[in-house]
């Protein structure tokens, strides 16, 4: 957890989920029909989607 300068508690794991969050949005604006970007959890995840393309 961390304290802000108002003193409110943020827990940490919320912080991080929120910038998962915006990272997901913004890879998913910035792909074209040339670039797609995916989120993956390991690697298999990706040779998976590496066959479909």
């Amino acid at each position: 957890m961390q304290s802000t300068k108002f003193g409110a508690i943020i827990r940490t794991d919320d912080i991080e989920k929120a910038k998962i969050t915006c990272a997901k949005k913004l890879f998913n604006e910035i792909s074209t029909s040339g670039v797609k970007y995916h989120d993956v959890n390991n690697y298999q995840e990706l040779l998976d989607i590496m066959e479909t393309i």
